[in-house]
C-alpha cells in the first residue's frame, strides 16, 4: 500500500483530464453524450457525501473529482450544443434517476455505494455504445487518466470495505473498458471482421 496522500495525485490526474477533454470539446474533437456526463456528475457527487457522512478518508476525495469533472464538462458540452437525445439516453438516464432516488431512500450506507454505482453505471451504458460504435467521437486520454486515477485510490486503501473500495473499483474497472473501446476502436474492428466474413 501507498501513503494515502497520493490520493491527490489521482485527483490532480483527473482534474487534468477534465481540462484536456474540455479542450477538446471546444476544439470539436469530442462529442460526449450530455445525459452520461450529466449523471456521472450527479452520482458521484452524492456518493461523495455519503462516503463523508460514513467517515471514509482519503480515497472519498477521488469520489468527488469523479463528480465534479464531469459537471463541468456537462455544462460545457450543454452550452456547445450537444443536446441529440435518443430513446435509450431516455431509458438509461430515467432508471439511472430511479437508483440515485432509491439510493436516497435508504439509510444504510453500503446500499447506498451500490446504488449509486447501479446509477453510475446506466448513465455510462449510452457513452459505452458510442466508444463503441464511433471511437473518434471520444478520447482515450481522459479514460486512462481515471484509470491510473483509480488504482492511485485503489492502492492507498489499508483496510478493504465496501465503502472505501466499491466505487474506486468500479471507477477502475468501467474506465479500462471504455479506454480499450476507445483506444483500440473496438467497434470499427469487429465491424469490419463481420462484414469480411459475410
Amino acid at each position: 500500500m501507498i501513503d494515502e496522500h497520493f490520493v491527490w495525485v489521482g485527483v490532480g490526474l483527473l482534474f487534468i483530464g477534465g481540462g484536456l477533454y474540455i479542450k477538446d470539446i471546444i476544439a470539436g474533437k469530442v462529442r460526449p453524450n450530455i445525459v452520461t456526463w450529466f449523471l456521472w456528475g450527479l452520482a458521484p457527487l452524492i456518493a461523495f457525501t455519503a462516503q463523508l457522512q460514513h467517515g471514509i478518508g482519503a480515497s472519498a476525495w477521488l469520489t468527488f473529482a469523479v463528480g465534479f469533472c464531469p459537471a463541468v464538462i456537462f455544462f460545457v458540452a450543454l452550452k456547445k450544443g450537444f443536446v441529440h437525445l435518443t430513446k435509450l439516453d431516455y431509458v438509461c438516464g430515467g432508471v439511472s434517476l430511479l437508483a440515485i432516488l432509491a439510493w436516497q431512500l435508504t439509510q444504510d450506507s453500503a446500499w447506498a455505494i451500490i446504488l449509486s454505482i447501479m446509477a453510475d453505471g446506466l448513465a455510462a451504458t449510452p457513452t459505452i455504445i458510442k466508444s463503441f460504435r464511433d471511437p473518434d467521437s471520444e478520447s482515450p486520454t481522459l479514460f486512462l487518466l481515471f484509470v491510473v486515477s483509480a488504482l492511485i485510490t485503489l492502492l492507498t486503501i489499508k483496510s478493504w470495505t465496501l465503502e472505501n473500495s466499491a466505487f474506486a473499483l468500479y471507477i477502475f474497472a468501467l474506465y479500462i473498458a471504455l479506454f480499450v473501446l476507445v483506444r483500440f476502436r473496438v467497434g470499427y474492428y469487429l465491424t469490419q471482421r463481420q462484414v469480411v466474413e459475410d
